[in-house]
């Protein structure tokens, strides 16, 4: 069954949101704020339509969506000036979950299948404004397998006519909420866009709640085993060790009792219970720090939960990305993390940047200046190709083991952290 979304849409003109397609008066908000708001309000998605004049202004709507998409933790869409395969890619680059190809612009087919092909067909989206626009390219759609996104179609009546393995979402400027439901009650619908949705403060958790007691089936997370079959401690608790999802850090650890966990899976960010204040603890709302869920797993004696979360900005009230940031003894080391392998000699390099000494490989490099460390990284490119036309594995592993360490170097030079390589290797 089809979990349905409530996407609201952003438009943005002259790289500044406006009211609409159609008028174009600037909101006077910026894009981060006004996409971090609708996702702190349980948004599903956004869809972002851009819709310059300009290649500067395409070029600073894009800079704006990078610096969003790294705030905002929820699937963002982009659609608008999207005309090449390269224009796919800046999305991409920019931190698009999907961009939406417009299918009346010319050699859209082709664009089609070449960035279905590319980058993969559930990153792929093609909107079109009718179901004559729909049925004229369905069997390109239907080869491509992108989400069909209908744009201010008012005479849909149901998506049951179209291929099984095509969604849709339909997307209408002035749609009401009473239309919001009608339509999400609608078989082959999965998602509505703009409309009420974009009014300031909606409530897209309460409307989500509405739409779940009348029988449609919402986005919202679901437990394999109910928490009454949690092992809690007298006072109904059981801890929870959150983590980073993609790195893996130890965050912090908290509490949840039944209602909180609840409330955890239909917002989809973090609520724990708070012992010493006796209440939910939505974490995030008074710092904006808050934590998405994406994963909940639970240990083979069902007392402790473990959370992988997506964190918005530091989880440690202290300000620090982790709680556990005191050490006690030993070496918070682990040879078997790429990433903390890799921060770890970095920070060996990065120490011994502005040490005059010459007896240290790195010292030397650095001293020598920009040139000298590009030179190396030239000629380390070249033995590493020259291995990879070889059969010796081990020599390769070599000669590409060289040729990191030396990018490092222009890394620690030119003040590039490996977080900012994984940030920007993650939104591709």
């Amino acid at each position: 069954m089809i979990s349905k979304k409530l996407i609201p849409a952003i438009f943005m003109h002259k790289a500044e949101p406006c009211r609409s397609y159609s008028d174009r008066t600037n909101l006077g908000i910026f894009i981060q704020d006004l996409a971090l708001d609708m996702a702190n309000r349980g948004a599903d998605a956004i869809i972002v339509f851009d819709l310059s004049d300009s290649d500067f202004d395409h070029y600073q709507t894009m800079k704006r969506l990078q610096k969003t998409t790294d705030l905002v933790q929820i699937p963002i869409y982009i659609a608008g000036n999207v005309e090449k395969i390269e224009d796919v890619r800046k999305c991409f680059s920019a931190g698009a979950e999907k961009v939406i190809i417009n299918m009346s612009e010319p050699d859209s087919g082709e664009l089609l299948r070449e960035a279905s092909r590319m980058f993969g067909r559930d990153r792929i989206a093609a909107s079109v404004t009718s179901f004559d626009a729909y049925f004229k390219h369905q069997k390109m759609l239907s080869e491509s397998g992108a989400e069909v996104i209908f744009m201010n179609p008012r005479d849909i009546v149901s998506a049951q006519m179209m291929s099984d393995d095509i969604s849709c979402i339909l997307v209408i400027a002035d749609m009401s909420k009473e239309e919001g439901i009608e339509t999400l009650q609608k078989e082959g619908i999965n998602a509505i866009a703009s409309g009420f949705l974009n009014e300031p403060g909606f409530n897209f958790v309460a409307f989500r709640r509405e739409c779940l007691d009348l029988g449609i089936h919402m986005n919202v997370l679901e437990s394999s085993i109910p928490f009454s079959e949690f092992k809690t401690d007298a006072n109904g608790l059981v801890p929870v060790i959150v983590q980073d999802y993609k790195t893996g850090e130890n965050l912090m650890l908290a509490y949840m009792n039944e209602e909180s966990y609840g409330m955890t899976l239909e917002i989809g960010k973090m609520v724990y219970y708070s012992r010493s204040r006796q209440k939910l603890w939505l974490k995030g709302e008074t710092s904006g720090h808050f934590q998405y869920v994406k994963s909940m797993t639970i240990d083979c004696d069902k007392d402790t939960i473990l959370a992988k979360v997506a964190q918005v900005g530091p989880a440690c009230h202290t300000g620090n990305p982790t709680c556990f940031f005191t050490p006690l003894f030993g070496k918070d080391y682990d040879e078997k993390n790429p990433i903390r392998v890799l921060n770890s000699i970095m920070d060996i390099i990065n120490n011994r940047k502005g040490d005059s000494s010459t007896d240290i490989y790195s010292n030397y490099l650095m001293n020598r200046g920009l040139d000298q460390i590009l030179k190396k990284v030239g000629e380390e490119t070249a033995e590493m190709i020259v291995a990879a036309k070889n059969t010796d594995l081990q020599d390769l592993t070599y000669e590409i083991s060289d040729l990191v360490y030396h990018i490092m170097v222009l890394m620690a030079v030119k003040g590039i952290k490996w977080d900012d390589i994984v940030k920007e290797l993650s939104r591709r």
